[in-house]
């Protein structure tokens, strides 16, 4: 992040996940990954550095590339990401399971499944986003949505109250030591066309 912030072409940079190029990178991980988690690891790295290479020294026509790209293309596929991600939000809102993935069937199945609904838990999901919104109209130099991640976690059960609280292993093990990924050259092959079309 410290190389992004130091090397980019741009001087307003955000350097964190992003919801569209995660979808994007997700499409093409997850077939070479072939359910490991090592490798989807592994992969996710190396698309990463390679994105970041191109980021940062980018040859000049790469710019000439992304710039043919009109604002409704651009527009329209932020919007697409944006409903697959609330597709998957959905269940978790509602506290039930909802089997089909495509968008719009998955709103027909949360509308069918809706009297099973948790209702503490829609109806907490439903007050943050109410709160997110009516915020960001009034106050919208707040980090409204920081704020509504914040307020549930100062909740607690009375179960939960007094149980003993323990590190996962993950922390218990430390951190992970730095190194490359280990990808094989077709690997490579297969993941170098992506950092070309995220930027063109």
């Amino acid at each position: 992040m410290i190389a992004y912030a130091l090397f980019a072409t741009s001087r307003k940079v955000i350097v964190g996940p992003d919801t569209t190029i995660a979808l994007l990178a997700g499409s093409v991980i997850a077939p070479l990954a072939m359910g490991d988690p090592a490798r989807a690891t592994a992969l996710a790295a190396t698309l990463a550095l390679m994105a970041g290479r191109c980021s940062c020294w980018r040859p000049p026509r790469t710019r000439q590339r992304r710039d043919m790209l009109s604002t409704p293309v651009l527009v329209g596929y932020a919007a697409g990401a944006a409903l697959v991600l609330v597709g998957t939000q959905l269940p978790v809102l509602m506290g039930v399971a909802l089997p089909r993935d495509p968008f719009f069937y998955r709103v027909y199945d949360a509308l069918q499944a809706l009297p099973h609904a948790h209702w503490p838990t829609l109806a907490l999901g439903v007050a943050l986003l109410a709160f997110v919104l009516v915020l960001s109209r009034v106050a919208p130099r707040a980090p409204a949505a920081l704020l509504a991640c914040i307020a549930p976690c100062s909740l607690r059960s009375p179960s939960s109250a007094g149980a003993r609280r323990r590190p996962p292993a993950a922390a218990a093990r430390g951190f992970p030591a730095p190194a490359l990924p280990s990808l094989a050259l077709a690997d490579l092959q297969s993941l170098a066309p992506v950092p070309s079309r995220s930027l063109s």
